[in-house]
């Protein structure tokens, strides 16, 4: 097969090759040689001998094979607080990176899995959600969207009040919402699962332009730069919404905007056209034909003739949901290293964001307003790697609290010239792990798998099974896993130290944390070491929302310290109920009831 999907004359003329468009084509981006099998030579583009220090998405393409993408991570502003689950678990995988010679003394690979837990935030069931859903084709089912709870309803087949055709989902339905990329451009991203997650203490967040939601203390929050869990949020602090802003408009332009069709006398799949009610031609995506001669290991020109032909002896076509998507987005680049093949449903979500031309942005907000509103049954979305924000009622949020810890790691090792693996398909993964290793034996590798419940649940376990401890395993290297639902994995994975060697729950920060914590957030008890030690000893057993709403009271609400910490403890030991509609419950503004 011809490496770049034609066959070449056996002679070419200088002027030949100045005027052959496919020359340009698939040469123009030549600088180097790649050898093959010691005595032949392609052309190729730049090559690295090492990745730069990132973190990186392990993709698949027909085209390419396996290829790694750059995944942004924020490198700055990640507080690490002492005596903290954060700063062990940093600490033991320094200390990890230091034991080669033992592990290798005794004949072991040299690798470690950490797997961490801890309750996720969740939102009020009467948070509005923004959905649309689609069926197995592409059609779309219904895109008006409704509140978590009905939602949660509606994608696990559950009936429901209300009246509507859609009362039950049909079981094949797929289900978006929009998501935030890391460019900030929102597009649809696939929910792959709505939870449950009981009767929990949430807090009411108000934006300056009357924007409110409901969520737990644990809930994440983009603040424009990274995701913030509502208990370390204040009133004055900048929050992500959204809201149908356009940012900019996409001119539909021949330049790169509009496909490029030809037409043939015979396709399998390709749609009708007839003209002058006689003559009858299939219309054709150029990218699609262009794809397809490299499929088949053929010139375009060669494929062509073989579609007029009539001739299909031997030829293999994409399948009638297969796309081709343009990665650089210019719809007229029909270069096969601009293609990949992707399935509709996936080929939706990433032109999500420019949809109908237009690109849409994240803008901030202040927070006017957070106050503590009781108990409340509350439900959470899980989504699609490697974007596992959605928006809610307007916001920017996330829903994994584990997700801070995951990026600390990931900025330790890319600071120490290691590589950060984002994994969101096993398969790939375990493959470019394998590829990494034959080009880089050495290289320190931490492979982050967040949300692996869902995870396991959209693919199944035995690529990361062989993956962790299987055929498929690497040396020299760390798996770090996050979920929210232990419960929910088998106990192949929980309780096999091979595959995860410590599971740490992530729960209340220790007296050194809070100690750190404070000092950071209210610089002069830097210099009181009494009052510092005061504040530490009276907030034990606070969470960060607590430490926040102690510092608000008293900093900047001008409040006493004692009683603020006696009202935070009772609030802690409080268990309210719709019997207790008599007491005055959670955030005072100030006005503190006086009897002890």
């Amino acid at each position: 097969m011809p490496r770049n999907g034609f066959d070449e004359p056996a002679e070419m003329t200088k002027s030949a090759i100045a005027k052959d468009e496919k020359f340009n084509e698939f040469y123009s981006g030549s600088q180097m040689w790649a050898v093959s099998g010691g005595d032949s030579y392609f052309p190729c583009a730049k090559t690295e001998s090492k990745l730069p220090p990132a973190q990186y998405i392990i993709n698949y393409s027909e085209a390419k094979g396996i290829f790694f993408t750059r995944k942004e991570i924020n490198l700055d502003k990640l507080l690490v607080l002492p005596d903290s689950k954060a700063e062990k678990v940093l600490a033991s995988i320094d200390h990890f990176w230091s034991c080669e010679a033992k592990f290798r003394e005794h004949g072991f690979l040299w690798k470690r899995g950490i797997m961490l837990w801890g309750p996720p935030g969740c939102l009020a069931a009467d948070t509005h959600i923004a959905y649309s859903s689609y069926g197995p084709d592409g059609n779309r089912r219904s895109h008006k969207g409704a509140s978590i709870e009905r939602l949660y309803q509606v994608f696990n087949g559950l009936t429901g009040p209300g009246k509507g055709r859609y009362q039950k989902a049909p079981e094949d339905s797929i289900f978006f919402v929009s998501s935030v990329d890391d460019e900030g451009r929102v597009f649809r991203n696939r929910i792959l699962d709505v939870v449950k997650s009981g009767q929990k203490e949430c807090f009411e967040v108000i934006t300056e332009s009357g924007k409110k939601i409901v969520a737990t203390a644990t809930h994440k929050f983009n603040n424009g730069e990274i995701y913030v869990e509502l208990q370390n949020l204040k009133v004055g602090d900048s929050i992500s919404v959204h809201d149908g802003k356009v940012v900019r408009k996409y001119p539909k332009t021949e330049s790169n905007f509009q496909r490029k069709y030809l037409y043939v006398k015979n396709h399998p799949i390709a749609g009708t056209k007839v003209v002058d009610g006689k003559y009858t031609y299939k219309r054709l995506a150029r990218a699609r034909a262009v794809m397809e001669a490299v499929m088949n290991g053929l010139s375009f020109d060669d494929y062509i003739e073989k579609l007029n032909s009539g001739d299909f002896t031997g030829l293999i076509f994409l399948e009638r949901t297969d796309n081709v998507h343009h990665k650089d987005e210019n719809f007229t680049n029909d270069d096969i290293s601009n293609l990949e093949i992707v399935d509709h449903v996936e080929h939706a979500t990433i032109h999500g964001c420019t949809s109908n031309a237009l690109a849409y942005e994240i803008y901030e907000e202040k927070i006017i307003s957070i106050k503590y509103v009781g108990v409340k049954e509350t439900y959470d979305l899980r989504m699609a790697a490697p974007y596992s924000n959605f928006i809610a009622q307007k916001f920017v949020v996330h829903n994994s609290g584990k997700t801070v810890l995951c990026q600390q790691l990931s900025s330790q090792i890319v600071k120490n010239g290691g590589i950060s693996v984002y994994l969101s398909e096993p398969k790939f993964t375990a493959e470019g792990l394998r590829v990494l290793r034959l080009i880089e034996p050495k290289r320190p590798i931490v492979v982050m798998i967040e949300d692996i419940d869902a995870i396991v649940e959209r693919n199944g376990e035995s690529n990361l099974l062989a993956l962790l401890d299987g055929e498929l395993q690497i040396d020299n290297v760390v798996f770090v896993a996050t979920t929210n639902y232990p419960e929910k994995l088998d106990k192949r994975l929980v309780n096999r130290p091979s595959r995860f060697d410590e599971i740490i729950k992530i729960g209340m920060p220790s007296d050194a944390a809070r100690e750190q914590y404070l000092k950071h957030k209210v610089p002069r008890l830097y210099s009181s070491p009494e009052e510092l030690k005061a504040w530490v000893a009276g907030t034990k057993e606070f969470s960060i929302a607590h430490l926040r709403e102690s510092i608000i009271s008293v900093e900047c609400l001008g409040n006493d310290l004692n009683k603020t910490l006696k009202r935070l403890i009772r609030m802690n030991q409080i268990k309210v109920s719709s019997e207790d509609s008599g007491n005055k419950i959670g955030f005072t503004g100030g006005f503190e009831n006086l009897d002890d």
